[in-house]
Parts: C-alpha cells; structure tokens; sequence
C-alpha cells in the first residue's frame, strides 16, 4: 500500500514552515504517524535548531527528510533533485502520511499558501489553499493560516481516512472496473470532494458521490467532425 501523500506549497516567506509544522503537530497528536519532507531548492542546510527541517522535526515528525539539488538527508550524493515519489518510496510503510513541502511541479495532492492571490498557472492538483483573513473565491476548500485543526480535519477526512478504507473510491470506464493504486484514488476523490464541497446547497459531509461522464470527450468529437 502506498501511504498517502500532501505537499504544502507556496511561494519563498508564504510560511509554508509554519502550516506544515502545524500540520505535523495535529496529526502526530491524534496519534499518527508522521514523516515529513523538506525540499531545500537553495542547497541542503546543516543541523541548526532553527532551521526548518528541525522545527518539522520538533512538531512531531517521526522522520524529516531534506532533499535539495545533489543531496539527500545523511548526505547522501544524488545525481541532480531527486523526485518526490523516490523520497516516499524510500521512506517505506512505516508512516500514515508524509508531509512534503515545497515540490510545486510535482502531481501530488496540493495545499497551496498564498496571500490572497490566485493559484499560479501550472501548479496543478491543489485540493485546498491556506490563506490570511477573509477567504478567497476558490473552487477547493481554503483555511486560514491559524485553523490547523480544520486543516487537519479536511487532510485526514479526505486522504487518511480514505486510504485506510473508511471510504470506497470506484472507477469504471465503460461498464468495465479499473483498479487503481490507494494514492491515485485517494487524490481523484480529494479532488472531487473538494469541488462539490464548493457547490452550493451540498451537504457539509456528503456519504456518497457519483459522477457519470456520457458519450466521448468534446475534443474526439470535434477531431471526428474534423476529419
């Protein structure tokens, strides 16, 4: 089984350190068991108290790895940045979840900082944003920077839970079931619960979704009407 993943994302000073560490805390105080990862893009850091490896690793991180272009934790040499799905696979089963911070390009389910701006064009798969203030007009769920128990809420409701089975996630494409890995199903249904939770008149904890998608996509058919 592959443990469930969340990137907290955002740009240099957003306070990515501060939500994940947050983060870290609740789920680690329900009992949890947490690895956390660090992307260092400006080079690795040493073992500093202050740094932000050490703070995840004070909130409660049972395991902080930090990767930055050519090194690993424990100073391994790497050829290059080594990619994120690499560092979770390393890290083995013995965790609930990883927190990874940083990795904007990378496919996992997202937690976007901002500061009231909107998600940047090409950061894909954001499930929830994490904001100062007023929330912002988003079709993901959006919390504030202090709500870390309500952001722990939404991250256990949607991909711990799911991933230990307290939810069911099916995919059939044409009658026929497809059976997809415990990650890629709990991302899709992320995905999707956070967009009907911005619906309006949607149950605040809906039991069941169904989506049906009929007849082929508008691009085969404008290819087939083109031919």
């Amino acid at each position: 089984m592959t443990i469930p993943l969340v990137v907290i994302s955002g740009f240099s000073g957003s306070g990515k350190t501060t939500v994940a560490s947050g983060l870290v805390r609740q789920l680690a105080g329900r009992g949890y068991r947490v690895a956390a990862v660090k992307h260092a893009a400006h080079g690795h850091d040493s073992g500093d108290p202050r740094t932000d490896s050490e703070r995840l690793f004070d909130s409660g991180a049972e395991a902080v790895v930090v990767s930055s272009p050519g090194a690993l934790t424990k100073k391994e040499r790497t050829i290059g940045d080594m990619p994120l799905d690499w560092i979770v696979e390393a890290l083995g089963q013995a965790y609930h979840i990883v927190i990874a911070e940083g990795f904007k390009r990378c496919s996992a389910p997202k937690i976007w900082i901002h500061n009231g701006e909107d998600v940047p064009h090409g950061i894909s798969h954001v499930v929830a944003t994490v904001g100062r203030g007023q929330p912002r007009a988003s079709s993901v769920p959006d919390f504030d920077r202090d709500d870390t128990p309500g952001l722990a809420d939404f991250v256990e409701r949607s991909l711990l839970q799911s991933a230990n089975g307290a939810r069911g996630f099916s995919l059939a494409v044409d009658g026929k079931s497809v059976e997809l890995r415990p990650f890629v199903s709990a991302t899709l249904e992320a995905m999707i619960r956070a967009f009907v939770g911005e619906l309006k008149g949607m149950p605040a904890q809906p039991q069941s979704i169904v989506l049906t998608i009929e007849g082929p996509s508008h691009q085969a058919t404008a290819d087939a009407e083109g031919s």
